[in-house]
């Protein structure tokens, strides 16, 4: 059997999808629903969804297990104004976990995206 489910993020703020693993390894995967967005999910054997709506000012997504490089992606902790530095760089990491099979490639594609978020909130600390 399958149940389709439909996540409207309509409040303004992201929501993130979770596939939970259904025994085993975590071979679940995960998807941003960006703010304003509509996205149909389609569950089957067994499976379970953790639907996280994220707050302003909250991180976005649910922990990721599989990639510990995730933690670093944090904003919550930060000023406001290093914020909203910081948070697309974690955005676009969870769309990369989520589109993306594990792999070297995915690897060192977290491990750049997470140099140039460094980058740029000591470049907004320079300014």
């Amino acid at each position: 059997m399958t149940t389709e489910v439909i996540v409207k993020a309509n409040h303004g703020w992201p929501v993130a999808v979770r596939q939970l693993p259904t025994g085993g390894a975590d071979t679940g995967w995960t998807q941003v629903v960006a703010a304003g967005a509509e996205q149909s999910f389609s569950v089957h054997s067994g499976a379970d969804l953790l639907v996280h709506d994220v707050q302003p000012g909250a991180d976005a997504a649910p922990a990721y297990p599989e990639e510990p490089i995730m933690k670093h992606f944090s904003w919550a902790h930060l000023p406001e104004r290093l914020q909203m530095i910081s948070r697309p760089f974690a955005l676009l990491a969870a769309r990369v976990v989520a589109t993306s099979p594990r792999s070297a490639e995915r690897s060192a594609c977290l491990r750049k995206l997470l140099e140039a978020k460094d980058c740029a909130v000591r470049a907004a600390l320079e300014g």
